[in-house]
């Protein structure tokens, strides 16, 4: 099947005999070198029809963690990770979409898991959208180096507006997959559902989506108020670098981000910053004064869901677990 997007042909692949997938649909231009920590842009455009067989490469994160729910298997990563994949029925025509944002404390996580796969939805006459967006510092460093730079006089917040990019792409492309670009709901489970919220709030994506679901709602209770734009935890990590300049911090390899990540503790508090821009204020004051989007919301949550996040140790018997 050969789908027409504004950026070039696609060829996906038939997953049952009603179903295709489309998969590692660029949304975004690769986020390095120079477009590192900065807004994403445009895709390039392509001639020839794409090959939307294969998956992409995962954002990058800790490989080490494999004891941590979201990284138990091991997996390629990489900077150049802005793509999304897209489950439709042949036979789909103005149907609802569903965009599915992944959890892992924004820090882990890739929306392709095999938990995340969107036959079965799509048999259901939905049009199944997920994505892959930068993690950890590399999609949440807010430093005043960043803030000078900025349009907006802000920084942080690169992974929410990796979201925001991929549903203005879900906007103007997925007609052609037989979705209503009129009907979208973005949806998500722990770190999605906080992007969720987040999202609900934010000026840059209102419009962008019609209805919302938060699976352990992260961001509808009081947010941390101390070094809210992250500024503080940002120049600490820059510190543990040792970079002089912009230049060089962008010249870091990602390996030495994410060792620096650790040591400095900045992932210990909020990934997502109230930055001025993309986030005016803390979504929680929004959602208390109704300025929130105007759209069905849908919260939930699980008692005990935690444990699941817990180390995984084979050695532990039935026994003594009890």
């Amino acid at each position: 099947r050969i789908i027409e997007t504004l950026y070039g042909k696609l060829k996906g692949v038939m997953v049952t005999d009603q179903v295709s997938v489309f998969r590692g649909i660029p949304y975004a231009a690769p986020p390095v070198a120079e477009r590192r920590w900065r807004p994403p842009q445009a895709p390039e455009t392509w001639r020839e029809v794409r090959d939307a067989t294969l998956f992409s490469d995962s954002c990058i994160q800790p490989t080490f963690a494999s004891s941590y729910v979201w990284r138990r298997a091991d997996f390629a990563v990489t900077e150049d990770c802005l793509y999304l994949n897209i489950w439709a029925k042949q036979s789909a025509e103005n149907l609802p979409v569903m965009v599915w944002f992944h959890g892992g404390a924004h820090t882990s996580g890739q929306g392709h898991s095999q938990i995340f796969d969107g036959t079965t939805l799509a048999e259901h006459d939905v049009i199944l959208v997920s994505i892959n967006y930068r993690l950890g510092a590399l999609g949440f460093l807010a430093h005043p180096w960043l803030s000078e730079e900025s349009d907006h006089a802000s920084s942080g917040n690169y992974g929410l507006l990796d979201k925001i990019a991929a549903l203005n792409w879900v906007r103007d492309n997925i007609a052609q997959f037989g979705g209503n670009p009129d009907n979208v709901t973005i949806f998500g489970q722990s770190a999605g559902s906080q992007s969720v919220c987040s999202l609900m709030v934010s000026p840059l994506a209102q419009g962008l989506f019609h209805k919302a679901i938060g699976q352990s709602a992260a961001c509808v209770g009081p947010a941390p108020r101390r070094d809210a734009a992250g500024l503080e935890r940002g120049e600490k990590l820059v510190e543990f670098l040792g970079a002089d300049s912009l230049e060089a911090l962008r010249a870091v390899p990602p390996v030495e981000i994410l060792t620096a990540t650790d040591t400095s503790g900045w992932a210990n508090a909020s990934r997502i910053v109230i930055d001025g821009w993309v986030l005016p204020e803390p979504q929680v004051d929004t959602f208390r004064a109704g300025r929130q989007a105007q759209v069905p919301l849908m919260l939930g949550c699980l008692s005990d869901e935690g444990v699941n996040l817990l180390p995984l140790n084979e050695a532990l018997t039935e026994d003594q677990l009890v």
